[in-house]
């Protein structure tokens, strides 16, 4: 399929799509934020799992459809970088605060703050990725902590002083 100037359309229909693929991780993102706020955690679970379902796939699609090289002027690590900040940081950082049974109170701050800051930090490392597009360290220590607290720390270890 050709435009009117003889280019080839379905490569840029194709990089568009991945692109927009990957942009639809931020709108995902705030719907967590959403059921986060709204104290509907299972859904906000379910549809932080999909951002990372999409996380996972979307960088080998833009390497197979050659985005980089169809849309040069679009900086899709950057979009990437963006929507994971969003879904791997703050989303996770916001549950942390909201469930009131996550974090100790007298340090949940200081536990966001650190867990922004230093992610913050990661995500702007220009060697953070291995040539073969893997990251290096984990920028994610805000998913981390927060998959920790939701599933390994027993409920009753707060009523230990801990």
């Amino acid at each position: 399929m050709k435009n009117k100037s003889g280019c080839r359309i379905m490569p840029y229909l194709l990089a568009w799509a991945v692109h927009i693929f990957t942009a639809s991780a931020v709108f995902i993102g705030l719907l967590s934020l959403i059921k986060i706020y709204q104290h509907e955690y299972v859904v906000a679970l379910w549809l932080m799992a999909i951002t990372v379902v999409i996380d996972s796939v979307d960088g080998s699609l833009a390497r197979l459809v050659n985005v980089k090289k169809v849309l040069p002027k679009i900086d899709g690590t950057l979009l990437d970088n963006m929507v994971d900040y969003l879904n791997y940081v703050v989303t996770p950082s916001f549950f942390l605060l909201v469930k009131p049974d996550m974090l100790p109170p007298e340090y949940d701050l200081w536990l966001i703050f650190a867990i922004t800051l230093t992610s913050a930090y990661q995500f702007c490392q220009d060697d953070a990725k291995t040539p073969d597009h893997f990251l290096k360290d984990s920028p994610v220590i805000g998913i981390l902590l927060f998959f920790t607290c939701l599933f390994l720390i027993p409920r009753w270890l707060p009523t230990l002083g801990f």
